[in-house]
């Protein structure tokens, strides 16, 4: 179990926070060390404290604006130990049915609540014929939900697995019991009898028990079969486009962050770039980008592909690749030299006004490298204009402006290694077109003292083991979300 389960359980007993687990309690286990969201059911006379607990453990509240639904709130906490994510699902009612629209309220929240027991994991979890029941009325409208059929026939299993845990003798008593005392429009042989279409009928007799039971459940519905019709069409569609565009996933209510991983080469950026990809992509919407080395812009690509020709060329590869050693202020520079650095400006400013754009869109943004405050040195301007003449002066201040427009990130992380280090890594990297060790010392030779600007600056020592540096990378990064 994560740690910050523990703590989460912990504070929400003590401080005596009216609340339960309310559903696929059967995987609840999995679902504390982040196998799966935790649904909780929090009283509304309680959420206030509720929102403290949370907001004392680290919790951040994301939101998806293509699938809002009123009284069911989303969070995410950091685990102190591992650096993965926990999702709550709270929901402050019995919102559910169909997963895309939630189009009903099943007003058993009193009754949810009121009849707690405490799980092995220390959760309070509601009555089961009662999870049962409200399982039953749920499974209704989604074999009877157009968008959801497709849904559900990837969920056989998980639907027998959680039958089996909910269905027993003493259940259907107590459920029986409950349906006498209480009118919610069915009887316990219609439970029975859909039980049994679920665990034996083919998909039409599913459908037409599913319908039946539905309709005699007594539940409250948001919305009328026209509004829902239409409605589930749109938020399928939109599914489907934040699917194709890879933008289904939440965004942050703080809202969204510009992240660079810097460094020297071999130090680690891109195995940490994209170890934080995974980690965040999971629940979050994020982009990445090579800031130092940028796809090229539309209008340069032509240029691009020429200087790539040239570079075959032996003697012209030796002055447009000259970024590998210092410039003072005295050098003059060939016109390819400088029209590259002018391109590559250019196309670094694009990449980053694009991507900071995306931020402010709510987005997470990963970049590996970024710009540096140390001219001359790596990912910074290359040109000096004080000394250049003619073209090349225009191209040299044409590039500082460009580097000038590059905003800073908002959270930067500066990964150091040993050159020694360094040099192993790159011979261990499998790579087309790898530096050589040459390359790599005179690299470091040339770039030692480089700084960066940004508001939260962490630096790291990358010679320690991967685990406990992106741990401590996580963990800055969450406290800076």
């Amino acid at each position: 179990m994560f740690q910050i389960t523990r703590n989460l359980i912990s504070s929400l007993n003590h401080n005596r926070v009216i609340y339960c687990h309310w559903k696929s309690n059967v995987n609840l286990v999995e679902a504390c060390n982040g196998y799966d969201d935790l649904d909780l059911l929090i009283d509304p006379n309680s959420f206030s404290i509720f929102n403290s607990i949370i907001n004392e453990l680290g919790f951040k509240q994301g939101l998806n604006f293509s699938q809002h639904h009123w009284g069911v709130l989303h969070f995410y906490g950091l685990d102190s130990l591992t650096g993965e994510i926990l999702h709550l699902h709270v929901y402050l009612k019995i919102v559910t049915g169909a997963s895309l629209t939630k189009p009903i309220h099943i007003p058993l929240e009193n009754f949810y609540l009121g009849l707690c027991s405490y799980h092995e994991t220390g959760f309070k979890v509601p009555q089961k014929h009662l999870e049962l029941f409200t399982y039953l009325i749920r499974l209704s409208w989604k074999y009877t939900g157009l968008v959801e059929i497709v849904l559900l026939n990837r969920e056989k299993n998980r639907i027998i697995k959680e039958l089996n845990y909910l269905y027993d003798n003493n259940i259907i008593n107590e459920l029986s019991k409950f349906l006498d005392q209480n009118d919610f429009g069915v009887s316990i042989e219609h439970v029975t009898k859909f039980v049994n279409v679920l665990y034996n009928g083919n998909f039409i007799a599913k459908f037409f028990y599913a319908f039946k039971f539905r309709y005699q459940a007594k539940v409250n519905v948001k919305h009328n079969f026209i509004y829902r019709l239409f409605n589930g069409l749109k938020i399928a569609f939109m599914r489907i486009s934040t699917k194709i565009f890879k933008n289904n996933k939440k965004i942050l209510l703080t809202g969204g962050r510009t992240i660079a991983i810097v460094g020297l080469d071999g130090s680690g950026k891109s195995t940490v770039v994209g170890e934080l990809e995974k980690w965040l992509k999971i629940h979050f919407q994020v982009n990445t980008c090579h800031f130092g080395k940028p796809r090229s812009s539309f209008r340069f690509i032509l240029i691009n592909d020429l200087i790539k020709l040239l570079r075959k060329f032996k003697k012209l590869r030796k002055e447009i690749r000259a970024n590998n050693e210092k410039v003072d202020y005295e050098g003059q520079y060939s016109f390819f030299y400088s029209l590259r650095n002018y391109v590559l400006s250019y196309d670094r400013m694009h990449i980053a006004l694009k991507m900071h754009g995306f931020s402010l869109r709510g987005k997470i943004v990963l970049f590996d490298r970024y710009k540096s405050a140390s001219r001359f040195m790596m990912d910074s301007p290359r040109l000096c204009y004080l000394r250049a003449k003619g073209i090349n002066k225009v191209l040299a201040k044409i590039e500082e402006y460009n580097y000038s427009r590059i905003p800073s990130v908002d959270i930067l992380i500066h990964l150091k290694v040993d050159v020694e280090n360094a040099v192993k890594r790159n011979h261990l990297r499998v790579k087309t077109g790898k530096e050589s060790e040459e390359f790599i010392r005179k690299r470091y030779l040339i770039n030692d003292g480089i700084e960066y600007e940004s508001a939260n600056i962490l630096n790291v020592n990358s010679d320690v083991e991967i685990h406990e540096m992106l741990l401590n990378i996580k963990t800055y990064i969450w406290s800076k979300l």
